[in-house]
């Protein structure tokens, strides 16, 4: 039998999913059911995963739905000291036991996770959803509209990078000597990665970087890539990174409204 007539079937339908959640360069999979699944060259772990139904948004056009898990899984003690940078996708497959045809059910993101008790919900939505949204514009501003390193910048971020191993951490603070080959405040708004995880800087004294946000687990030792930051105004693409012909503002904006007059 196909999946359709599996599905549709009154007594024959026996169904399981695959849960795929993934970020950056990592992935994880769960199943909903008993045992082990090998599927894509990936196994699937038995993990107690339950659903709603895909339903309409308030605002319409997509379709959202809400896991619930132990609150200790590991996919929401991700989100449990706060939500990472990069957003989590989940891909869920499906099959019915019997039937080698599998589909894939739902594609989206992890929205936010909550906690009730014992469980933890995931909200997530539908790739669509993001097709909704409004996209970057640029501003009639004086900073910068460019993102640094992006293609309207120009520059090459390799080219701005110190790596260093780190020697100290706490909290959201990393010390690495490295840092200190470069005057105060030249990583400030700058971002450090590690691997393919990263933080956005946001302050630069000697040989230390305070972060944004802290990473998750980082230990002793690590080797840490930190990138100069921009705060984005006219004299620091002359001066700091000698892009002045790429610079995305529009610094000689007027001061006076000439519709308000009075107004500064």
């Amino acid at each position: 039998m196909t999946y359709q007539e599996k599905e549709t079937s009154v007594y024959d339908g026996s169904p399981v999913e695959l849960y795929k959640f993934g970020v950056l360069n990592q992935e994880w999979y769960y199943t909903s059911g008993d045992e082990e699944v090998v599927y894509g060259g990936n196994t699937y772990q038995p993990s107690p995963i339950s659903r709603t139904s895909p339903e309409q948004s308030r605002e319409g056009g997509y379709t959202k739905l809400t896991l619930t898990v132990q609150r200790d899984h590991e996919i929401a003690q991700r989100y449990r000291v706060y939500v990472p940078l990069s957003a989590m996708t989940l891909t869920i497959f499906r099959y019915h036991r019997g039937d080698g045809e599998t589909i894939a059910f739902w594609v989206g993101r992890i929205r936010a996770v909550t906690w009730e008790g014992d469980f933890a919900k995931i909200e997530c939505e539908p790739i669509s959803a993001q097709l909704s949204r409004d996209g970057l514009r640029y501003q009639f501003q004086t900073q910068c509209n460019h993102m640094l390193y992006g293609p309207g910048c120009g520059l090459s971020a390799v080219s701005y990078k110190v790596q260093g191993q780190v020697e100290a951490v706490d909290g959201n603070t990393v010390t690495a000597s490295a840092f200190s080959s470069e005057a105060d405040g030249y990583f400030k708004a700058g971002y450090l990665f590690r691997d393919l995880d990263y933080r956005m800087i946001v302050n630069h004294v000697g040989d230390t970087v305070t972060l944004l946000l802290p990473f998750e687990s980082l230990s002793v030792g690590t080797l840490v890539d930190a990138y100069a930051g921009c705060d984005r105004s006219k004299a620091t693409c002359r001066d700091k990174f000698d892009n002045v012909l790429n610079y995305g503002g529009f610094p000689f904006v007027p001061r006076k409204n000439p519709f308000n007059k009075g107004l500064t």
